[in-house]
């Protein structure tokens, strides 16, 4: 599994359910979905694929017998698929719940067709996950209650020891993800430059694949004497995890509105970095009182939150440090596990279960 490619965290997410959710009296069986191969027509795969998913789906439900089936929703150009899944669990008479991850479902739901297909899955599920606190409030005034705040989580076993040591000289700074305009990584190439013009020494370390245009643009870009930038292009976990522990910040400008709660930024806060973060998506709930948040994606406060992380050491360390606490309170699998046991138990009304993920 490599970061920055656009799948890392969907694979990163699965591994841990796979890997670490093996609680008494509970079975986890995968059943995946396929996914379109690069330059492939979507007219001419998605109805093909759609009817693999169903065959693949019906045959893991009708071979494992599962009590009950674990969506991992996409929503967007993905419900369509995932409206047939529940369709298919109806027929087979099993109880699915329905995981709502990413943050843009409220406003796709604006579209008609969309919102009939939600609310046909959500009104059938047994009980929904919502990754982000604003959908359960969105839900609840649509007459759901059967919902549960479900945030994105890291491995309690990879929580590394605390910190002892942040502000290296040169400064260094850590972007994880895929390199193009929404993830604002134009914008905090300029600011870093502009710092490093300012005699602060800088090393800006990039882990992701770059889109064609931000590598045109990044190789003809004029770096500056004291800034030195790393394109590490995609990297695996404990690469990354040994990067996060080398550096000092970790700026993530996303301008997508869809950002979810992503495993980079728990992975930061899990290593007790200095986060400077925009407000996209979940960030801002999750980033409470644990980063400089941003409230424009700009080059001018990109700089502006940076030089107040460096200024003010002391406050930086203990956001740093609080950000650190939400994890080992929070975000990691031994809240998540219990609360999915708790979920799955109260769905099904047993005192044991199994379930097939898709």
């Amino acid at each position: 599994m490599s970061y920055g490619g656009g799948i890392g965290g969907v694979s990163r997410n699965l591994n841990l359910f796979l890997d670490e959710f093996s609680k008494e009296g509970i079975t986890i069986k995968p059943s995946y979905h396929s996914v379109r191969k690069k330059n492939e027509l979507k007219i001419i795969s998605f109805p093909k694929r759609l009817i693999i998913d169903c065959f693949v789906l019906i045959k893991n439900i009708k071979r494992y017998d599962p009590d009950i089936v674990h969506l991992f929703g996409q929503y967007r150009k993905a419900l369509l698929r995932e409206f047939a899944f529940c369709i298919i669990c109806m027929l087979l008479e099993k109880k699915y719940i329905y995981h709502i991850r990413a943050g843009r479902f409220i406003e796709e739901n604006k579209n008609f067709f969309h919102r009939i297909l939600s609310t046909f899955i959500l009104n059938r599920s047994a009980h929904i996950l919502c990754e982000g606190e604003k959908y359960i409030e969105y839900l609840s005034e649509s007459s759901i209650s059967n919902s549960t705040f479900f945030p994105n989580f890291v491995s309690k076993r990879e929580i590394p020891p605390k910190r002892t040591h942040w502000f290296h000289n040169p400064l260094k700074i850590l972007f994880v993800g895929y390199c193009f305009n929404d993830k604002g990584t134009y914008e905090l190439v300029e600011a870093v430059r502009s710092l490093a013009d300012t005699e602060q020494v800088i090393e800006l370390y990039l882990v992701g694949e770059e889109e064609e245009e931000f590598s045109k643009w990044l190789n003809n870009f004029l770096v500056g004497r004291n800034l030195t930038i790393h394109r590490l292009g995609q990297k695996e976990h404990d690469e990354v995890m040994s990067l996060m522990r080398e550096c000092d910040l970790y700026c993530y400008p996303s301008k997508y509105s869809g950002e979810g709660h992503n495993n980079s930024i728990n992975e930061a806060m899990m290593n007790e970095m200095i986060i400077v973060s925009s407000k996209a998506g979940f960030l801002k709930d999750i980033l409470y009182n644990s980063a400089y948040l941003l409230e424009e994606v700009s080059k001018k406060e990109i700089i502006k939150k940076i030089s107040l992380a460096i200024n003010d050491k002391e406050k930086s360390i203990r956001m740093a440090q609080f950000g650190r606490h939400k994890i080992i309170e929070s975000y990691n699998s031994d809240v998540a596990f219990s609360i999915l046991r708790n979920v799955y138990f109260k769905s099904i009304n047993k005192n044991e279960a199994s379930y097939t993920a898709s």
